[in-house]
Order: structure tokens, then sequence, then C-alpha cells
């Protein structure tokens, strides 16, 4: 009788069950150098898998820390502009923003509005929004009930700021081109940016506008403008658009009088209230960008008096 005896990947062999202690010596002799020569050749292979390289190991763990600095990355600097860019300069995170500023939006609401960003980035931008207390989470009333994203005080003091950044990138925007994405309640604040202060003492007006599927209205009183979503109250005008004529009509590929004429647009209501709200919101400087004409902003976020000319 002979007893097996199996070394995983060695094959294998044998020794007689009643041999000679000096013979067992050397069968045990063999299965020994066997398992030395599998264990090398595994560390060999496993060696070559993992590619290993001592420059290599360095480089990558450089790599992770970059990765890791990137993540928390700052500019380090003792500046107040430096400071916000930390907080607020990432890609799509002023964007984010923007569609805060008309008020509560749901993850899958500001996935919609921004195309192209994918939900992991997102994700990434909310969180760092609102560990930074620009942004945060609050349950909707009913009937929504549901979780959405809100401004905090220091988010919504953006608002200047976000309109100023409007007026200066109006100032070398180009046509809009096929497939290029736009909301017309991107609107609410993009009025606020051509409004004309100096034309409107003493206007108290009222204004709704219908593009598609969304609603937003704008108030003018004692030279004061403010816009938000939803209807207004007391509309001295309805204007109803589609969204593409909208953006004809706002990019200054279509004027507003040929849209009317072709009954792509209407207006019902005070007709006088119409012309002066088009007098109030002036097209003409964003129209005419080789002039750079735009209303300049101060620090309180309204448009002093005058246009400037960029030179």
């Amino acid at each position: 009788m002979q007893r097996v005896l199996m070394v995983e990947g060695s094959g294998s062999f044998s020794t007689p069950q009643n041999s000679p202690p000096g013979q067992n010596a050397e069968y045990f002799s063999k299965l020994h150098h066997l398992l030395y020569i599998f264990k090398v050749y595994n560390l060999f292979f496993l060696l070559r898998v993992w590619k290993f390289n001592p420059q290599q190991s360095l480089d990558r763990a450089q790599e992770n820390s970059a990765k890791e600095k990137m993540a928390q990355r700052s500019y380090s600097q003792y500046c107040g502009l430096a400071h916000a860019l930390d907080l607020v300069g990432e890609r799509w995170s002023l964007l984010m923003i923007r569609e805060l500023m008309t008020g509560p939006k749901r993850y899958k609401d500001l996935l919609k509005r921004l195309p192209g960003i994918g939900t992991n980035l997102l994700a990434k931008r909310l969180k760092h929004l609102e560990e930074r207390g620009i942004l945060e989470r609050r349950t909707l009333p009913p009937p929504a009930s549901t979780d959405a994203y809100v401004l905090t005080d220091l988010g919504r003091a953006l608002e200047p700021v976000l309109i100023g950044l409007v007026q200066w990138g109006y100032r070398t925007l180009p046509r809009p081109q096929p497939g290029t994405v736009h909301f017309p309640g991107w609107s609410v604040l993009a009025m606020k940016a051509v409004f004309r202060a100096d034309r409107a003492e003493g206007v108290d007006d009222e204004y709704e506008y219908r593009v598609d599927d969304e609603i937003f209205h704008a108030q003018v009183k004692n030279g004061q403008l403010t816009t938000s979503q939803g209807s207004a109250r007391h509309p001295d005008f309805v204007l109803t658009t589609d969204g593409n004529t909208f953006l004809a009509v706002v990019s200054g590929t279509m004027a507003m009088e040929d849209a009317m004429r072709q009954n792509r647009l209407t207006v019902t209501g005070d007709a006088e209230a119409f012309a002066r709200s088009t007098a109030l919101f002036d097209l003409s400087a964003l129209h005419d960008q080789a002039a750079g004409a735009f209303p300049t902003l101060d620090l309180t976020g309204r448009p002093a008096p005058g246009p400037h000319r960029l030179r």
C-alpha cells in the first residue's frame, strides 16, 4: 500500500507505507523542496500580475495624494475672491445656485435643468454647498410633501453677483446655435440684468409671461423690480408664446413685432403697460453685442442709471 501525497500545482508522488526511516526522510525532503518551489512560483506570478515596480508604486501613492488634495483643494489665499471661489468656483456650482434663486428645487428638477451634469457630480456639488451653508434641504409643504433644496440667506446673497456675471456674459454671448439649451424660466434672473431702473420711476405694473409650460412674472414698483416663478396676482398684461419663439425674440433673431404678426406671440391686457415693459427691459443692449451697452450694477444689486459701454 502506498500513501499518495498531492502538492497543488506540482503534481503528485507516492511513498511506501512501510518505508525505512531514511527513505521517508528523502521523500519528505522532496516534498519540502516542491513546496518551496511552489511558493516562489506563486510569488513571482503575483508580482507579475500586479506589475510591481517601486517607482510606479511611489507615483501611484503621489497620484492618490494629489486626488485627495484636489477633493479638498483650496487656493489657500487670504483673499475674499479666492475664498469665494473655494466655495462656489467649481464647475456647475453657480448654475445650481441660479436654479435655486427662483425657488426650491427637487433633486430630479436640478438634474433636468442642468443637462450634462450627471447624478454623481450633482450629488457631490450639492453636498459641498450644503456643508458650506449655501443651501439646505427642506420638506416642501403639501401637496408636494417631498424633500427639496433651497438657498440659505448666505446663498441668496449671491444674487447681485450672479446678475453682474449675467450682464458681463451678455457682452460676448453668441447667438443660440442648434442644440443650445435654454429654459424660459432663466429669465427670472436675466430680466434683472437688463432692467432699466432709471426708466421705472412712477411705474406700478405687474407682468405675466407664459412660455410653453413655464410661467413667471415681474413686478415693477417705485423703481424696484421683483421677479418670480408662477402667476402674477393682478397682471397688467399676459404674454403667451412657445419656447422657440421666446428664445428667438430674446436673442434678437426675431423681432417682437414679427412674432406678433405671425401669431407666434400674443399679448392680452393693457397695451400701454406692455409698451412700458419693452422700455424697462432693454433688449437692444443684448442684441447690440458689438457696442457692449449694458446697465452697470452697483453693490446693492440694482442697475445704476445710464448704460455702460465697453470700449
